[in-house]
């Protein structure tokens, strides 16, 4: 089906748990990616090693090296001379690339606060994480040596994502209240800032939409400008839910697992900084069931829209039974959306 939106990932990891001190773990893992939308298909070969530093009880440092062969192929016909309206000007960036083939090496460095009292569901405490990335710098020394390399890019991507929990009924972990904030910001850099044809890879934009993010869109459907299925370079999100143990005193252990959610979500990608606008900022807002097993929760969420920053219409504009609920989206999931 040429319509079907799909991603596949087959990836074989090792683990190397003990590097130096038992505070140092370390991985290798080789992947290969599918990734099919629309208007184009990612085939992604992937190696990426990894170490990491738990330097303090409760903070943990994360140093990866990912190097990515990515190989893409459009599915539309429409070149660089073509007239395109604005929702597809991401199909002008495809057709200027002169090679559809990248090769990426990418250094990541992230910094990781856990003070949650649960794994998998938390009650209490907070979790901060801020990640720095960086694209091009190994390439472009190779190049110096091997002049045919695969198209490569340089580009910067800095992200943060803070979750806070609190225990509304001291302890007896009845009614969580759960929070999220989540941002991102990239942009090239060097000799690809200025190049229309280096474009920042499809594997590293942001995306808004689905059940980890803004939940009254599917994947990938949200954009404040352009097509939402290439992304964007800014990212602003927001979370807040509560979560209720509603039949905790059965105690049966079987339906005192059973949990009910109410949530509101709000965010939305834009191209540029400089396009970021509140009226931009899509609203949604649901309910949704939660049953914790050994491996984590299963989740099913109803998100609506609330606000669709793309007409600037709210949900009192439009008819309830007839239209917001027939555009309500339905997600399934293992453990909390945040």
């Amino acid at each position: 089906n040429n319509n079907a939106i799909a991603n596949a990932d087959l990836t074989f990891e090792l683990l190397q748990p003990y590097i130096f001190s038992n505070k140092v773990k370390g991985a290798w893992s080789f992947s290969a990616i599918a990734d099919k939308q629309n208007f184009y298909i990612n085939r992604i070969l992937q190696n990426k090693f990894g170490i990491t530093n738990r330097y303090a009880e409760f903070s943990t440092v994360f140093l990866d090296w990912t190097l990515q062969l990515v190989s893409l192929e459009k599915k539309s016909k429409i070149d660089a001379d073509s007239t395109l309206p604005a929702d597809l000007q991401g199909l002008r960036d495809l057709a200027l690339q002169d090679s559809l083939q990248q090769f990426n090496s990418i250094l990541s460095f992230t910094i990781q606060r856990d003070m949650t009292n649960d794994i998998f569901s938390p009650s209490r405490g907070f979790i901060h994480s801020l990640t720095i990335e960086e694209s091009g710098l190994l390439p472009l020394l190779l190049k110096k040596w091997q002049a045919d390399l695969p198209k490569f890019t340089q580009f910067y991507r800095t992200s943060f994502l803070l979750r806070w929990y609190l225990d509304l009924t001291d302890g007896n972990r009845f009614s969580i209240l759960a929070l999220k904030l989540k941002g991102g910001f990239e942009g090239k850099y060097g000799e690809s800032f200025s190049d229309s044809t280096r474009a920042i890879p499809q594997t590293h934009r942001f995306y808004a939409g689905g059940g980890g993010s803004v939940r009254g869109w599917r994947s990938r459907e949200l954009s404040a400008g352009g097509n939402p299925q290439f992304g964007g370079n800014v990212l602003a999100e927001a979370s807040v839910e509560i979560r209720t143990n509603i039949l905790q005193s059965l105690r049966d252990d079987f339906w005192d697992k059973l949990w009910t959610v109410v949530f509101l979500d709000a965010g939305n990608v834009w191209l540029d900084a400089r396009d970021l606008q509140v009226k931009g900022v899509a609203l949604a807002a649901g309910f949704g069931i939660r049953y914790d097993t050994f491996f984590g929760p299963f989740r099913i969420d109803y998100g609506l829209q609330v606000y669709d920053p793309r007409n600037g219409i709210w949900i009192t504009q439009r008819q309830f039974w007839g239209e917001t609920l027939r555009t309500g989206v339905i997600h399934f999931g293992i453990g909390h959306s945040f």
